[in-house]
């Protein structure tokens, strides 16, 4: 079944319906005392119109789409808020093959170009250390089915995700691969951003998309859109975490820094991504252990497609060209 507990209002759903919607829900209004949960399981369609869900207490996520098919719709402006540490603005934790659509309404209309002016946007933040943005949380992370974030795809819309100090804006959370138990090891998979304007900014060891600290990154095809990603201390703007030289333990685990298929093509597409500038990291690549590099980058490219038109910025500073 699908539980969102937001306050019953005709095209919205309670915790007392037995049965899905088969056109979807909307869900509208503002809230610092309930939140959205689809169940597991289930496959909906959710528009989120000019809303804004708050959650500063308690053991709750602002929206909990694990382990569903969920495709979000964004109208207006909307915000999901987390000040609550170790969890997250909009979740989506585990490695299995449910998907997580972020879209606008005009998704699939040929030719057309996200802006401000005609599309929805999400603002997606992490407020206290640990909170995530877009991705897996980290109260749940030594779980291995519960630990790691895969099958992102962003169609369209005005994204804004920016996390807690500690995580990545999207992707896996801090420790996914090193601080998940000794069976767990998990990480990003499988991100797709296919259009819109995504703005991603990590926090400290944490890079932008792809990979809180010290978790590998296998998967992020960007395909269209305007991308802006920023790493914190270590990090890339898109690639895996890092960490400071003062955690001796993470010698024993250079795959954790690993990065392969990051791969940007189709049509157009302007990509900048940043690293941290304080130190010297690339815009795309593996996060560092201090001054060195453990990880493995590979199949790191820009393949354009016929008639591609496109900028990409890989460096430490915003202004450079």
């Amino acid at each position: 079944m699908l539980l969102l507990k937001v306050p019953e209002r005709p095209g919205g759903g309670t915790s007392s319906e037995t049965s899905l919607n088969p056109l979807g829900y909307r869900i509208i209004g503002k809230t610092t005392s309930y939140y959205i949960k689809v169940e597991a399981g289930v496959t909906t369609d959710i528009t989120l119109d000019n809303v804004s869900v708050t959650s500063n207490s308690g053991s709750k996520n602002c929206m909990d789409v694990s382990h569903a098919n969920v495709t979000i719709t964004l109208v207006g402006n909307n915000m999901l808020s987390c000040g609550v540490q170790n969890y997250g603005a909009l979740v989506k934790e585990g490695m299995d093959k449910t998907e997580l659509i972020i879209q606008c309404e005009h998704a699939g209309e040929k030719g057309h170009q996200c802006d401000k002016d005609t599309c929805g946007s999400l603002e997606a933040k992490g407020t206290k250390m640990h909170t995530t943005a877009i991705g897996n949380i980290i109260a749940n992370r030594t779980v291995k089915e519960e630990s790691g974030f895969s099958n992102l795809t962003i169609k369209g819309g005005i994204v804004n995700a920016q996390a807690g100090e500690h995580n990545c804006a999207i992707g896996a959370a801090c420790g996914s691969y090193a601080n998940g138990g000794t069976d767990t090891k998990q990480y990003a998979e499988n991100s797709r951003i296919e259009g819109g304007i995504i703005t991603a900014k990590g926090g400290t060891l944490c890079a932008g998309i792809g990979g809180g600290k010290v978790t590998p990154v296998d998967g992020i095809y960007i395909t269209g859109g305007t991308v802006y990603a920023s790493g914190g201390k270590y990090s890339p703007g898109i690639g895996s975490g890092g960490a400071e030289t003062t955690e001796s333990e993470w010698e024993k685990t250079p795959e954790g820094f690993n990065v392969s298929n990051i791969v940007i093509s189709g049509g157009s597409t302007l990509v900048k991504a940043v690293g941290d500038k304080n130190t010297s990291m690339p815009g795309i690549g593996c996060g560092k252990y201090g001054t060195k590099t453990p990880g493995t980058a590979t199949n790191i490219c820009a393949v354009p497609d016929s008639g591609y038109q496109g900028y990409i910025q890989d460096g430490t500073s915003e202004n450079r060209v």
